[in-house]
């Protein structure tokens, strides 16, 4: 089993249009076969606000989790998504993330949409499906109106599994601290 600690933390600014809110977050996850793992993740989301119209300004990308222990270091790296050049209502963001891991290997993770029909509900994601190449690895989801972060058989038991749980970990904080999330 897991245990550990965390420490959020988020602020906010504002000068004139010009705005920015930032979180980060400071984990120590501590697992009797892994070790001690220290993760720093840290996101900013800059917006312009034009005549009560507020509009958030792309980055480089929204959140940057790093999962450290001793020499081995593992990333996570949520984009942004694309904003459409003309919409009514709140976009769908579909949400790309890129997680490296120690020794250069890499998984993907992908947004999961709630829908009704065959159109989504929300715009913002539910829940994150973590993959290599197109092999499901786990996820992060909600069961029974609780956030849960989800495992595959096939990867209980190998190391994999423990850096699957990380990076569940980080797009809990992600979604936690974007404020925007249809978890809560």
């Amino acid at each position: 089993p897991y245990t550990g600690t965390w420490k959020n933390r988020k602020s906010s600014s504002k000068f004139l249009a010009f705005g920015k809110r930032k979180s980060s977050t400071d984990i120590v996850l501590v697992h009797d076969n892994y070790g001690t793992w220290n993760i720093f993740c840290s996101g900013q989301v800059k917006e312009i606000e034009l005549a009560g119209f507020s509009f958030d300004r792309e980055g480089e990308f929204d959140y940057k989790c790093i999962m450290q222990s001793d020499e081995k270091i593992a990333s996570l790296i949520v984009m942004p998504y694309k904003q459409p050049k003309f919409a009514i209502g709140e976009p769908i963001q579909n949400r790309d993330v890129f997680i490296t891991l120690p020794g250069g290997r890499e998984l993907e993770a992908s947004s999961i949409h709630r829908t009704v029909s065959n159109k989504r509900e929300l715009p913002s994601p539910v829940g994150f499906a973590i993959k290599s190449n197109n092999n499901i690895l786990g996820g992060l989801g909600r069961l029974d109106k609780k956030n849960v972060i989800l495992l595959s058989s096939g990867v209980i038991a190998t190391e994999d599994e423990h850096y699957v749980f990380m990076s569940a970990l980080g797009l809990w904080f992600f979604r936690n601290n974007d404020g925007k999330s249809g978890m809560n």
